[in-house]
């Protein structure tokens, strides 16, 4: 068995970070060490949340406790971290683990906001660029927003979104950009990838999925989104590695994301169907999940634990999840 460690938030209630996380990982056959960056009452779509941000210091006194342990890691998955402090520090997790054995498969997910809004301090944004810059990261997992955020360009067409790979592509072989939006197709996301296929020439392939979204707010999509990421690409990965594994790295990359696409769609769906259920059961009408509104967040938490059975198989793909080659 595979041991993953993934260092991301924690909530009592809800399914985001490492809640929105660890079960999936575990169902896909993973070792899975939560490392928790913050305790929250819930997460922050509620419009007020109560907790703990675990400082630089504690985090750094925890992983020097794993550390201790010599624990043998075949993959490292980063998320939210809310200061430029714990991001460092994050960062040193990852570098440390990337010495020790450079195999080591790190899926680093920017989590620094959506729709125009940061989640966390923007000041953590020159140390997530550190980071890239580093040359340790295998992939990293930003949408529009983060990605816009992390390059300093505006993506608003799909040459747009090239000069946004060449940019990170500068400093890593894989990006996946989890969701783009653009204004002359409402209702629809374009999830895009792009590979380094020739180490010497730094030549790239790049694609898109474009697919309908759901008319609803929900939180921990893009946590969910990483982790199966990281499983399904860790596998794809082993799978095709041969005399020139950067030869067909598209492929594996857009492999991974119509699995992993096709299992967040079937959890999305799902959740949407049990809580219109569950609504017209209590004789009620249940509303789209909308940001700061306690009762339709409530209604819009990740149906984890219901969707099991998605977990286990997660390397079906639906006809939906079309991949496109630029």
């Amino acid at each position: 068995m595979q041991k993953i460690l993934t260092v991301q938030s924690h909530t009592i209630h809800g399914y985001v970070g490492n809640k929105a996380s660890t079960f999936p990982l575990q169902l896909a056959g993973w070792d899975v060490d939560a490392f928790n960056t913050v305790q929250l009452s819930n997460h922050t779509g509620y419009g007020t949340t109560r907790g703990i941000k675990f400082s630089a210091e504690q985090l750094r006194e925890q992983w020097e406790g794993l550390q201790h342990l010599q624990l043998a890691y075949s993959a490292l998955l980063t998320g939210y971290v809310p200061t430029p402090e714990g991001v460092e520090q994050v960062g040193r997790v990852g570098l440390d683990l990337k010495q020790a054995n450079p195999n080591v498969l790190w899926v680093l997910d920017p989590v620094l906001g959506d729709d125009g809004r940061y989640y966390v301090s923007e000041q953590v944004l020159p140390v997530y660029r550190q980071l890239i810059a580093s040359g340790k990261v295998d992939l990293v997992t930003p949408n529009q927003f983060e990605a816009e955020a992390l390059t300093g360009l505006t993506i608003q067409t799909p040459e747009d979104v090239a000069q946004v790979f060449a940019k990170l592509h500068e400093h890593m072989d894989q990006v996946i950009i989890s969701s783009v939006k653009y204004a002359n197709e409402p209702g629809y996301i374009y999830s895009y990838g792009s590979a380094v296929i020739d180490k010497t020439t730094r030549a790239t392939r790049q694609f898109y999925i474009r697919y309908p979204g759901l008319e609803s707010y929900f939180t921990g999509t893009g946590d969910l989104f990483a982790a199966l990421t990281v499983d399904r690409y860790y596998k794809a990965r082993a799978a095709n590695i041969d005399e020139q594994p950067a030869k067909y790295a598209a492929e594996v990359l857009a492999l991974t994301m119509t699995q992993v696409l096709t299992t967040v769609q079937r959890v999305l769906k799902r959740t949407c169907a049990n809580n219109a259920h569950a609504a017209a059961l209590a004789g009620d009408t249940v509303r789209p999940g909308r940001m700061g509104d306690i009762e339709s967040m409530k209604h819009s938490e990740l149906n984890i634990i219901q969707c099991k059975d998605l977990f286990e198989t997660t390397d079906t793909v639906d006809p939906e999840f079309q991949v496109t080659y630029i």
